[in-house]
Protein backbone atom coordinates (compact mmCIF):
# COMPACT_ATOMS: atom_id res chain seq x y z
CA UNK A 1 0.00 0.00 0.00
CA UNK A 2 1.76 3.45 -1.00
CA UNK A 3 1.97 6.49 1.51
CA UNK A 4 2.97 9.73 0.40
CA UNK A 5 4.68 11.87 2.88
CA UNK A 6 3.54 15.33 3.88
CA UNK A 7 5.74 16.85 1.39
CA UNK A 8 4.74 15.01 -1.41
CA UNK A 9 8.42 14.12 -2.62
CA UNK A 10 8.53 10.73 -1.83
CA UNK A 11 6.36 7.48 -2.24
CA UNK A 12 6.75 4.29 0.86
CA UNK A 13 5.05 1.75 1.62
CA UNK A 14 3.02 1.98 5.46
CA UNK A 15 5.64 -0.26 7.08
CA UNK A 16 8.48 2.15 6.15
CA UNK A 17 6.42 5.05 7.14
CA UNK A 18 5.79 3.81 10.53
CA UNK A 19 9.57 2.47 11.03
CA UNK A 20 10.52 6.23 10.40
CA UNK A 21 8.23 7.41 12.38
CA UNK A 22 9.64 4.54 15.88
CA UNK A 23 13.24 6.10 14.66
CA UNK A 24 11.74 9.71 14.88
CA UNK A 25 10.44 8.84 18.31
CA UNK A 26 13.73 8.37 20.04
CA UNK A 27 14.13 12.08 19.97
CA UNK A 28 11.26 13.05 22.20
CA UNK A 29 12.37 10.90 24.80
CA UNK A 30 13.17 12.81 28.05
CA UNK A 31 15.37 11.42 30.67
CA UNK A 32 12.69 10.14 33.09
CA UNK A 33 11.40 7.89 30.03
CA UNK A 34 8.78 9.80 29.31
CA UNK A 35 7.81 11.85 26.25
CA UNK A 36 7.93 15.22 25.44
CA UNK A 37 5.63 17.09 23.11
CA UNK A 38 8.91 18.55 21.17
CA UNK A 39 12.52 17.11 20.83
CA UNK A 40 13.51 20.32 22.94
CA UNK A 41 11.19 19.96 25.77
CA UNK A 42 12.02 20.59 29.20
CA UNK A 43 9.64 17.60 30.67
CA UNK A 44 7.39 14.45 29.79
CA UNK A 45 3.78 14.64 29.26
CA UNK A 46 1.95 12.13 31.02
CA UNK A 47 -1.06 12.15 28.15
CA UNK A 48 1.07 12.44 25.66
CA UNK A 49 3.32 9.17 26.63
CA UNK A 50 0.47 7.52 27.11
CA UNK A 51 -0.93 7.69 23.68
CA UNK A 52 2.69 7.15 22.15
CA UNK A 53 3.29 4.11 24.08
CA UNK A 54 0.01 2.63 22.94
CA UNK A 55 0.87 3.53 19.29
CA UNK A 56 4.38 1.65 20.00
CA UNK A 57 3.09 -1.14 21.20
CA UNK A 58 0.48 -1.57 18.02
CA UNK A 59 3.33 -0.83 15.73
CA UNK A 60 5.30 -3.59 17.58
CA UNK A 61 2.04 -6.04 16.73
CA UNK A 62 2.90 -5.60 13.28
CA UNK A 63 6.11 -7.25 13.28
CA UNK A 64 7.85 -3.50 13.42
CA UNK A 65 10.72 -3.66 15.44
CA UNK A 66 10.36 -1.01 18.29
CA UNK A 67 13.03 -1.13 21.34
CA UNK A 68 12.11 -2.65 24.42
CA UNK A 69 13.48 -0.56 26.84
CA UNK A 70 12.18 1.97 25.72
CA UNK A 71 8.92 0.94 25.88
CA UNK A 72 9.41 -0.57 29.50
CA UNK A 73 10.91 2.64 30.56
CA UNK A 74 7.86 4.98 29.75
CA UNK A 75 5.92 2.23 30.92
CA UNK A 76 7.71 2.73 34.58
CA UNK A 77 7.31 6.60 33.83
CA UNK A 78 3.13 5.91 33.32
CA UNK A 79 3.21 3.66 36.58
CA UNK A 80 5.18 6.85 38.46
CA UNK A 81 2.85 9.52 37.30
CA UNK A 82 -0.44 7.56 38.02
CA UNK A 83 0.79 6.83 41.57
CA UNK A 84 2.09 10.44 42.32
CA UNK A 85 -1.41 11.96 40.22
CA UNK A 86 0.12 15.50 40.43
CA UNK A 87 1.11 17.32 37.37
CA UNK A 88 4.58 18.72 37.21
CA UNK A 89 4.75 22.22 38.35
CA UNK A 90 1.55 22.85 39.38
CA UNK A 91 0.42 24.24 42.98
CA UNK A 92 -2.88 23.47 44.77
CA UNK A 93 -4.66 25.88 46.82
CA UNK A 94 -4.16 24.88 50.74
CA UNK A 95 -5.81 21.94 51.98
CA UNK A 96 -7.36 24.60 54.28
CA UNK A 97 -9.52 25.79 50.92
CA UNK A 98 -11.57 22.44 50.38
CA UNK A 99 -14.25 23.97 48.62
CA UNK A 100 -11.72 25.73 46.42
CA UNK A 101 -13.27 24.13 42.52
CA UNK A 102 -9.34 24.33 41.33
CA UNK A 103 -8.64 21.83 44.54
CA UNK A 104 -7.99 18.76 42.27
CA UNK A 105 -6.70 20.64 39.45
CA UNK A 106 -3.02 19.41 39.94
CA UNK A 107 -4.18 15.81 39.49
CA UNK A 108 -4.53 13.95 36.20
CA UNK A 109 -7.88 13.58 34.48
CA UNK A 110 -10.02 10.12 34.63
CA UNK A 111 -9.66 9.89 31.31
CA UNK A 112 -5.58 10.81 30.86
CA UNK A 113 -5.07 8.07 33.98
CA UNK A 114 -7.40 5.72 32.06
CA UNK A 115 -5.01 5.88 28.71
CA UNK A 116 -1.91 5.20 31.18
CA UNK A 117 -3.76 2.23 31.78
CA UNK A 118 -4.26 0.65 28.67
CA UNK A 119 -1.01 1.72 27.14
CA UNK A 120 0.96 -0.14 30.06
CA UNK A 121 -1.21 -3.38 29.31
CA UNK A 122 0.01 -2.28 25.76
CA UNK A 123 3.36 -2.95 26.51
CA UNK A 124 2.47 -5.86 28.80
CA UNK A 125 -1.11 -7.44 27.99
CA UNK A 126 -0.41 -9.51 31.64
CA UNK A 127 0.73 -6.74 33.73
CA UNK A 128 -0.85 -7.21 36.60
CA UNK A 129 0.12 -3.63 37.93
CA UNK A 130 -1.82 -2.48 35.10
CA UNK A 131 -5.23 -4.28 37.71
CA UNK A 132 -3.76 -2.42 40.50
CA UNK A 133 -4.21 0.77 38.57
CA UNK A 134 -7.34 0.25 37.47
CA UNK A 135 -8.49 -0.28 41.45
CA UNK A 136 -7.40 2.78 42.16
CA UNK A 137 -10.01 4.80 39.39
CA UNK A 138 -13.35 5.77 40.76
CA UNK A 139 -15.40 4.88 37.62
CA UNK A 140 -18.55 5.89 39.49
CA UNK A 141 -17.53 9.56 38.88
CA UNK A 142 -16.57 8.96 35.41
CA UNK A 143 -18.67 11.04 32.58
CA UNK A 144 -20.29 9.17 29.85
CA UNK A 145 -17.24 9.71 27.00
CA UNK A 146 -14.91 8.32 29.91
CA UNK A 147 -17.38 5.21 30.69
CA UNK A 148 -17.10 4.74 27.12
CA UNK A 149 -13.31 4.47 26.91
CA UNK A 150 -13.28 2.74 30.54
CA UNK A 151 -14.91 -0.66 28.86
CA UNK A 152 -12.71 -1.19 26.74
CA UNK A 153 -9.92 -0.85 29.34
CA UNK A 154 -12.07 -3.00 31.39
CA UNK A 155 -12.21 -5.23 28.81
CA UNK A 156 -7.98 -5.58 28.35
CA UNK A 157 -7.83 -6.30 32.20
CA UNK A 158 -10.18 -8.68 32.59
CA UNK A 159 -8.06 -10.91 30.51
CA UNK A 160 -4.82 -10.67 32.78
CA UNK A 161 -4.03 -14.13 33.62
CA UNK A 162 -3.04 -13.80 37.51
CA UNK A 163 -6.67 -12.55 38.69
CA UNK A 164 -8.43 -14.66 41.14
CA UNK A 165 -11.76 -16.13 39.73
CA UNK A 166 -13.45 -13.43 42.43
CA UNK A 167 -11.78 -10.53 40.53
CA UNK A 168 -12.55 -11.62 36.93
CA UNK A 169 -16.05 -11.83 38.42
CA UNK A 170 -16.38 -8.64 39.91
CA UNK A 171 -14.41 -7.04 36.12
CA UNK A 172 -17.23 -8.70 34.73
CA UNK A 173 -19.82 -7.48 36.80
CA UNK A 174 -18.67 -4.14 36.59
CA UNK A 175 -18.35 -3.74 32.67
CA UNK A 176 -22.18 -5.54 32.83
CA UNK A 177 -23.19 -2.43 34.69
CA UNK A 178 -21.46 0.62 32.61
CA UNK A 179 -22.45 -1.09 29.56
CA UNK A 180 -26.30 -0.96 30.37
CA UNK A 181 -25.60 2.50 31.97
CA UNK A 182 -24.53 4.23 28.62
CA UNK A 183 -27.21 2.30 27.19
CA UNK A 184 -30.11 3.63 29.23
CA UNK A 185 -28.22 7.30 30.23
CA UNK A 186 -26.06 8.32 27.11
CA UNK A 187 -27.12 6.63 24.08
CA UNK A 188 -28.85 9.15 22.03
CA UNK A 189 -30.70 8.36 18.93
CA UNK A 190 -31.05 11.26 15.48
CA UNK A 191 -31.54 10.97 12.06
CA UNK A 192 -27.85 9.81 11.42
CA UNK A 193 -28.18 6.70 13.73
CA UNK A 194 -26.70 6.84 17.55
CA UNK A 195 -23.90 8.09 19.43
CA UNK A 196 -22.59 8.63 23.21
CA UNK A 197 -24.04 12.33 24.09
CA UNK A 198 -20.48 14.05 25.31
CA UNK A 199 -19.79 17.77 24.70
CA UNK A 200 -16.44 18.97 23.22
CA UNK A 201 -14.48 19.21 26.70
CA UNK A 202 -14.97 15.58 27.03
CA UNK A 203 -13.37 14.72 24.13
CA UNK A 204 -17.12 14.82 21.70
CA UNK A 205 -19.22 12.36 20.45
CA UNK A 206 -17.12 10.63 17.46
CA UNK A 207 -14.40 9.73 20.13
CA UNK A 208 -17.10 8.61 22.93
CA UNK A 209 -19.17 6.98 20.21
CA UNK A 210 -16.52 4.94 18.67
CA UNK A 211 -15.09 3.82 21.84
CA UNK A 212 -18.32 2.62 23.16
CA UNK A 213 -18.39 0.74 19.48
CA UNK A 214 -14.89 -0.57 20.13
CA UNK A 215 -15.67 -1.80 23.85
CA UNK A 216 -18.73 -3.38 23.14
CA UNK A 217 -17.44 -5.56 20.33
CA UNK A 218 -14.85 -6.66 22.91
CA UNK A 219 -16.65 -7.58 25.61
CA UNK A 220 -19.26 -9.82 23.25
CA UNK A 221 -21.72 -7.37 22.98
CA UNK A 222 -22.19 -7.14 19.25
CA UNK A 223 -25.00 -10.10 19.08
CA UNK A 224 -28.47 -10.67 19.04
CA UNK A 225 -30.66 -7.65 19.59
CA UNK A 226 -27.63 -5.52 20.34
CA UNK A 227 -25.94 -6.07 16.98
CA UNK A 228 -29.10 -3.71 15.53
CA UNK A 229 -27.89 -0.81 18.03
CA UNK A 230 -24.51 -1.37 17.67
CA UNK A 231 -25.61 -0.82 13.93
CA UNK A 232 -26.64 2.58 14.32
CA UNK A 233 -23.43 3.79 16.08
CA UNK A 234 -21.25 2.01 13.35
CA UNK A 235 -23.94 4.48 10.97
CA UNK A 236 -23.72 8.00 13.15
CA UNK A 237 -20.00 7.25 12.83
CA UNK A 238 -19.71 6.62 9.01
CA UNK A 239 -22.13 9.81 8.40
CA UNK A 240 -19.02 11.74 10.38
CA UNK A 241 -17.06 11.08 8.07
CA UNK A 242 -15.72 14.64 6.21
CA UNK A 243 -14.74 15.42 2.70
CA UNK A 244 -11.02 14.92 3.21
CA UNK A 245 -11.96 11.40 4.35
CA UNK A 246 -11.27 12.12 8.49
CA UNK A 247 -13.56 12.11 11.00
CA UNK A 248 -12.48 15.18 12.65
CA UNK A 249 -9.14 15.47 14.96
CA UNK A 250 -5.87 12.45 14.52
CA UNK A 251 -7.68 11.05 17.33
CA UNK A 252 -11.18 11.23 16.46
CA UNK A 253 -9.84 9.32 13.28
CA UNK A 254 -7.66 6.79 14.93
CA UNK A 255 -10.44 6.34 17.31
CA UNK A 256 -13.49 5.39 14.50
CA UNK A 257 -11.28 3.29 12.34
CA UNK A 258 -9.95 0.94 15.73
CA UNK A 259 -13.53 1.00 16.35
CA UNK A 260 -14.58 -0.42 12.27
CA UNK A 261 -11.92 -2.74 12.58
CA UNK A 262 -12.62 -4.46 15.50
CA UNK A 263 -16.37 -4.54 14.35
CA UNK A 264 -15.13 -5.81 10.91
CA UNK A 265 -13.21 -8.37 12.32
CA UNK A 266 -16.07 -9.27 14.64
CA UNK A 267 -18.31 -9.64 11.48
CA UNK A 268 -15.70 -11.55 9.67
CA UNK A 269 -16.96 -14.97 11.42
CA UNK A 270 -19.99 -14.96 9.52
CA UNK A 271 -18.77 -13.67 6.29
CA UNK A 272 -18.27 -14.79 3.00
CA UNK A 273 -16.47 -13.59 0.07
CA UNK A 274 -18.91 -10.49 -1.29
CA UNK A 275 -19.45 -8.94 -4.52
CA UNK A 276 -20.48 -5.43 -4.23
CA UNK A 277 -22.15 -2.92 -7.02
CA UNK A 278 -22.99 1.01 -6.99
CA UNK A 279 -24.90 2.46 -9.37
CA UNK A 280 -26.19 6.62 -10.12
CA UNK A 281 -28.88 6.28 -12.29
CA UNK A 282 -29.20 2.97 -13.34
CA UNK A 283 -25.15 3.04 -14.56
CA UNK A 284 -22.71 1.21 -12.55
CA UNK A 285 -20.23 3.73 -11.47
CA UNK A 286 -18.04 1.19 -8.78
CA UNK A 287 -18.09 -3.05 -8.91
CA UNK A 288 -15.21 -4.66 -6.27
CA UNK A 289 -15.16 -8.16 -4.55
CA UNK A 290 -14.66 -8.35 -0.62
CA UNK A 291 -12.83 -11.45 0.21
CA UNK A 292 -12.57 -12.76 4.26
CA UNK A 293 -9.33 -10.98 4.53
CA UNK A 294 -9.98 -7.78 3.62
CA UNK A 295 -13.41 -6.87 5.29
CA UNK A 296 -12.41 -3.92 6.38
CA UNK A 297 -11.60 -2.57 2.70
CA UNK A 298 -13.05 1.45 1.97
CA UNK A 299 -13.49 2.09 -1.40
CA UNK A 300 -14.98 5.11 -3.06
CA UNK A 301 -16.10 7.04 -6.63
CA UNK A 302 -15.76 11.04 -6.59
CA UNK A 303 -18.79 12.19 -9.02
CA UNK A 304 -19.03 16.26 -9.95
CA UNK A 305 -22.06 17.79 -9.44
CA UNK A 306 -22.12 18.48 -13.02
CA UNK A 307 -22.39 15.07 -13.96
CA UNK A 308 -25.41 14.11 -12.14
CA UNK A 309 -29.05 15.41 -13.01
CA UNK A 310 -31.32 17.60 -10.47
CA UNK A 311 -33.10 13.96 -9.56
CA UNK A 312 -30.70 11.36 -8.84
CA UNK A 313 -30.84 8.08 -7.31
CA UNK A 314 -28.27 5.48 -5.76
CA UNK A 315 -28.13 2.10 -5.38
CA UNK A 316 -26.27 -0.57 -4.29
CA UNK A 317 -26.50 -4.70 -4.73
CA UNK A 318 -24.91 -7.00 -2.89
CA UNK A 319 -23.96 -10.93 -3.45
CA UNK A 320 -22.44 -13.11 -0.54
CA UNK A 321 -22.74 -12.99 2.77
CA UNK A 322 -21.98 -9.86 5.66
CA UNK A 323 -22.94 -6.08 6.46
CA UNK A 324 -21.84 -3.29 3.63
CA UNK A 325 -21.42 0.12 5.33
CA UNK A 326 -21.98 2.79 2.85
CA UNK A 327 -22.68 6.71 2.87
CA UNK A 328 -22.98 9.52 0.87
CA UNK A 329 -20.93 12.72 1.07
CA UNK A 330 -21.20 16.19 -0.60
CA UNK A 331 -18.42 18.53 -1.00
CA UNK A 332 -18.21 22.15 -2.37
CA UNK A 333 -15.55 24.84 -2.01
CA UNK A 334 -16.49 28.27 -0.24
CA UNK A 335 -14.41 31.12 -0.87
CA UNK A 336 -12.04 32.33 2.17
CA UNK A 337 -13.74 35.59 2.60
CA UNK A 338 -16.97 34.36 2.73
CA UNK A 339 -16.83 32.07 5.81
CA UNK A 340 -18.18 33.78 8.69
CA UNK A 341 -16.35 33.95 12.30
CA UNK A 342 -17.12 31.51 14.86
CA UNK A 343 -16.78 31.49 18.40
CA UNK A 344 -17.43 26.93 20.16
CA UNK A 345 -15.68 27.78 22.99
CA UNK A 346 -12.63 30.40 22.59
CA UNK A 347 -13.53 33.66 20.54
CA UNK A 348 -10.63 35.10 18.04
CA UNK A 349 -10.08 38.01 15.96
CA UNK A 350 -7.36 39.69 14.02
CA UNK A 351 -6.39 43.08 12.62
CA UNK A 352 -3.54 44.07 10.16
CA UNK A 353 -1.52 47.82 10.64
CA UNK A 354 1.15 48.95 9.07
CA UNK A 355 4.10 47.75 11.05
CA UNK A 356 5.99 51.32 10.65
CA UNK A 357 3.04 53.16 12.07
CA UNK A 358 2.72 50.69 14.98
CA UNK A 359 6.48 51.78 15.52
CA UNK A 360 6.03 55.42 15.31
CA UNK A 361 3.25 55.33 18.11
CA UNK A 362 5.31 52.82 20.43
CA UNK A 363 8.34 55.17 20.10
CA UNK A 364 6.17 58.31 20.94
CA UNK A 365 4.52 56.42 23.81
CA UNK A 366 8.18 55.45 25.15
CA UNK A 367 9.05 59.41 25.15
CA UNK A 368 6.22 60.71 27.06
CA UNK A 369 6.09 57.56 29.39
CA UNK A 370 9.48 58.50 30.62
CA UNK A 371 8.64 62.19 30.80
CA UNK A 372 5.85 61.09 33.03
CA UNK A 373 8.22 58.54 35.15
CA UNK A 374 10.10 61.79 35.66
CA UNK A 375 7.39 64.06 37.15
CA UNK A 376 7.38 66.16 33.87
CA UNK A 377 4.02 66.32 32.45
CA UNK A 378 0.73 64.59 34.76
CA UNK A 379 -0.91 61.77 33.62
CA UNK A 380 -3.86 63.75 31.68
CA UNK A 381 -1.52 65.49 29.57
CA UNK A 382 -0.67 61.95 27.84
CA UNK A 383 -1.21 61.95 24.06
CA UNK A 384 -1.30 57.87 23.99
CA UNK A 385 -2.12 56.30 27.63
CA UNK A 386 -3.60 53.26 25.91
CA UNK A 387 -2.13 50.57 23.54
CA UNK A 388 -0.35 51.60 20.44
CA UNK A 389 -3.31 50.17 18.25
CA UNK A 390 -5.92 52.27 19.46
CA UNK A 391 -4.35 55.24 17.46
CA UNK A 392 -3.79 53.54 14.51
CA UNK A 393 -6.27 52.40 11.68
CA UNK A 394 -6.39 48.81 10.65
CA UNK A 395 -4.94 48.02 6.69
CA UNK A 396 -5.98 45.38 4.17
CA UNK A 397 -4.06 46.52 1.37
CA UNK A 398 -0.08 46.89 1.49
CA UNK A 399 2.66 47.34 -1.10
CA UNK A 400 5.25 44.89 -1.98
CA UNK A 401 8.44 44.84 0.98
CA UNK A 402 5.57 46.46 3.31
CA UNK A 403 6.16 44.89 6.99
CA UNK A 404 2.71 44.21 8.37
CA UNK A 405 1.97 43.78 11.54
CA UNK A 406 -0.91 41.02 12.39
CA UNK A 407 -2.58 41.60 16.21
CA UNK A 408 -4.24 38.96 17.45
CA UNK A 409 -6.67 38.31 19.76
CA UNK A 410 -8.26 34.98 21.91
CA UNK A 411 -10.73 34.77 24.77
CA UNK A 412 -11.57 32.01 26.98
CA UNK A 413 -14.43 31.58 29.61
CA UNK A 414 -13.01 28.40 31.31
CA UNK A 415 -9.55 26.96 30.84
CA UNK A 416 -8.46 25.17 28.03
CA UNK A 417 -5.75 22.38 27.77
CA UNK A 418 -3.00 21.83 25.00
CA UNK A 419 -3.90 24.45 22.60
CA UNK A 420 -2.90 25.48 19.35
CA UNK A 421 -3.17 28.20 17.10
CA UNK A 422 -2.79 29.00 13.26
CA UNK A 423 -2.99 32.61 11.09
CA UNK A 424 -2.20 32.39 7.78
CA UNK A 425 -0.65 35.21 5.63
CA UNK A 426 -1.58 35.63 1.95
CA UNK A 427 0.03 33.62 -0.77
CA UNK A 428 2.48 36.63 -1.51
CA UNK A 429 3.93 37.12 1.72
CA UNK A 430 5.79 35.76 4.06
CA UNK A 431 5.89 35.66 8.18
CA UNK A 432 8.56 37.29 9.71
CA UNK A 433 10.85 34.56 11.88
CA UNK A 434 11.87 36.56 14.91
CA UNK A 435 14.01 33.26 16.05
CA UNK A 436 16.55 34.37 13.23
CA UNK A 437 19.27 36.70 14.22
CA UNK A 438 18.62 38.82 11.27
CA UNK A 439 14.86 39.34 11.87
CA UNK A 440 14.90 39.51 15.76
CA UNK A 441 16.68 42.85 15.41
CA UNK A 442 13.58 44.15 12.90
CA UNK A 443 10.87 43.19 14.86
CA UNK A 444 10.36 41.73 18.09
CA UNK A 445 8.68 39.02 20.18
CA UNK A 446 5.18 39.09 21.01
CA UNK A 447 3.10 36.53 22.04
CA UNK A 448 1.78 34.46 25.21
CA UNK A 449 2.03 30.96 24.01
CA UNK A 450 5.05 29.07 25.18
CA UNK A 451 5.92 27.97 21.45
CA UNK A 452 6.32 29.54 17.88
CA UNK A 453 6.79 28.22 14.54
CA UNK A 454 7.27 30.29 11.74
CA UNK A 455 5.70 28.23 8.76
CA UNK A 456 5.35 29.25 5.10
CA UNK A 457 2.20 30.20 4.86
CA UNK A 458 1.06 30.53 8.46
CA UNK A 459 2.28 31.34 12.08
CA UNK A 460 1.86 28.56 14.97
CA UNK A 461 1.56 29.23 18.50
CA UNK A 462 0.95 26.44 21.07
CA UNK A 463 0.43 26.71 24.90
CA UNK A 464 -0.19 23.66 26.95
CA UNK A 465 -2.80 25.43 29.10
CA UNK A 466 -4.98 28.87 29.11
CA UNK A 467 -6.51 29.93 31.58
CA UNK A 468 -9.70 32.20 31.46
CA UNK A 469 -8.86 35.37 30.02
CA UNK A 470 -8.09 37.61 27.09
CA UNK A 471 -5.14 37.01 25.52
CA UNK A 472 -3.60 39.22 22.81
CA UNK A 473 0.25 38.84 20.72
CA UNK A 474 0.89 39.38 17.27
CA UNK A 475 3.44 38.37 14.36
CA UNK A 476 4.89 40.26 11.18
CA UNK A 477 4.69 39.17 7.45
CA UNK A 478 6.63 41.20 4.78
CA UNK A 479 4.80 41.68 1.45
CA UNK A 480 6.47 39.71 -1.03
CA UNK A 481 4.71 39.78 -4.43
CA UNK A 482 1.68 41.78 -5.82
CA UNK A 483 -1.99 40.55 -5.94
CA UNK A 484 -5.54 40.02 -4.93
CA UNK A 485 -5.55 37.32 -1.60
CA UNK A 486 -8.18 34.79 0.21
CA UNK A 487 -7.11 34.33 3.48
CA UNK A 488 -8.24 31.41 5.42
CA UNK A 489 -10.03 32.55 8.82
CA UNK A 490 -7.57 32.82 11.77
CA UNK A 491 -8.26 29.99 14.04
CA UNK A 492 -7.60 28.57 17.82
CA UNK A 493 -8.70 25.05 19.02
CA UNK A 494 -7.67 22.42 21.77
CA UNK A 495 -5.05 20.10 20.19
CA UNK A 496 -7.11 16.88 21.04
CA UNK A 497 -10.28 18.13 20.84
CA UNK A 498 -10.99 20.29 18.26
CA UNK A 499 -15.02 20.87 18.71
CA UNK A 500 -13.73 23.43 20.94
CA UNK A 501 -12.62 26.27 18.53
CA UNK A 502 -12.60 29.42 17.52
CA UNK A 503 -11.98 31.41 14.13
CA UNK A 504 -12.01 34.95 12.92
CA UNK A 505 -13.83 35.44 9.22
CA UNK A 506 -12.10 34.95 6.40
CA UNK A 507 -10.42 38.24 4.43
CA UNK A 508 -9.61 39.34 1.06
CA UNK A 509 -6.14 40.90 1.19
CA UNK A 510 -4.51 43.00 -1.77
CA UNK A 511 -0.34 43.28 -2.26
CA UNK A 512 0.33 46.27 -5.07
CA UNK A 513 3.74 47.02 -6.56
CA UNK A 514 5.92 49.50 -4.87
Amino acid sequence: MPYVDAGGSKTKTVREALSDYVASMSAFVRGDGGFGYWPEAPKSDFAMTAHVVKTLSQIRSLGIAVDQKSLSDASAYLKREFYANKRPYCFAPPASIPSSPEADSCGYSASERLSAVSAVLGVKPDDYEAYKMWKLLDVSSLNAAEKSKALGVLSDVSKISSLSAADTEALSKASDSIFDELLQTALVYDSRGAFIAASPSDGGRIRASAAFLESAVKLGKDQNELSQVLDNVSRFLSKSRRSDGSYGSTLDTVAVLSAFAARAASDASGFSNMVVKAGVNGENVIETGISKGDVTKFFEKRIPLSALPTDSTVNFIKTGTGKLYYDLSLSYPVPAENLAARDEGMFVSTAYYDEADYRRIEALKRQETALYDAGKIRYDELKYPKSAYEYLDSVKSFRVGQLVRVKYRVILAETRDRVAFESFVPAGAEVVNTRLATESKIVAKDTFFEREEFLDDRYFGYSERLEPGDYEGSYVFRATHAGDYSVPPTRAFEFYAPETFGRSSGERLSVSAR
